[in-house]
Parts: C-alpha cells; sequence; structure tokens
C-alpha cells in the first residue's frame, strides 16, 4: 500500500530508494542488453576489441539472451569475482554471464569464418533438394 507520498509501507522502502535501485541495476542492465541484442552481439567495445557474443542456442542473439548475459555480470561480480576468474578455469573460456546466457564469446574472425561455412552447408542442401517432377517420377505418397 501506498502511504504518505512514495513510502510503500509492506516493503519500507522510500521513493528515492526506487530511483537508486533502478538507477544502479536496472538501466545498466537495460543498456547493456539492448546494446548486445541491437549490435548482434557487439557492443562498441567489444567492436573495437573485434569480439562477438554469441548464442549457443539460437541463430542470432536474442534480445532476453542478451538481459540475462547483463545479468550475469551482476552475478559474477556478487561471487567476489570469481564469475569473472573463471575465464581462466573452464576449457572454453565462458564466465559466469555466459554461462547464464548460454553464449560464448568469439572473434570476429571465426565468427566469419563459421558463417561464411554455414551459408555453403545451406547452398549444398538447397542443391541436394528433390528435382522436378517430370515424367515418370511422382514423390512417394503418405497415406
Amino acid at each position: 500500500m501506498i502511504h504518505g507520498g512514495m513510502k510503500l509501507e509492506l516493503l519500507n522502502i522510500e521513493g528515492n530508494e526506487v530511483i537508486h535501485v533502478a538507477a544502479t541495476v536496472v538501466v545498466p542492465v537495460l543498456y547493456c542488453g539492448v546494446l548486445l541484442w541491437a549490435g548482434k552481439g557487439r557492443t562498441p567495445g567489444k567492436r573495437l576489441l573485434k569480439i562477438r557474443v554469441v548464442s549457443l542456442a539460437h541463430r542470432r542473439i536474442t534480445f532476453w539472451h542478451a538481459v540475462e548475459r547483463a545479468l550475469g555480470y551482476g552475478a559474477a561480480a556478487l561471487e567476489l569475482g570469481f564469475g569473472f576468474v573463471q575465464f581462466f578455469i573452464h576449457p572454453y573460456r565462458r564466465c559466469a554471464q555466459d554461462r547464464l546466457a548460454e553464449t560464448i564469446v568469439v572473434t570476429e574472425r571465426s565468427y566469419q569464418a563459421l558463417q561464411q561455412k554455414l551459408s555453403q552447408q545451406q547452398v549444398a542442401n538447397d542443391s541436394l533438394e528433390c528435382p522436378p517432377h517430370s515424367e515418370g517420377y511422382a514423390p512417394a505418397q503418405q497415406a
């Protein structure tokens, strides 16, 4: 219930505390998440370093994966920084935010090579499709 302006009686939170939480948690998470999602896995810093975040579950990083990854930075910091140290321990160099969001950081060159390989496979798969219908050829009928 709201009593006396902006004070929430049930949680005992002042209005300026809500603004403080929003400014220190919500805004940075959305900012990092939106930048990562809109940049297709690249924030300005990642673009400068020629690296990219790639989803392990989807072809392109989704908005939710980007926000989860941004939240993962907080999780890594809450572990007293051990979430970031995992970069040196994990065999695929994945930190806490990567494991949380099912992502991995790759170099731009390896990403481009993978995209080229996938497009070549798509062209090969397209050429293996069924030939057009002709005399004497009919696809199997399903019952």
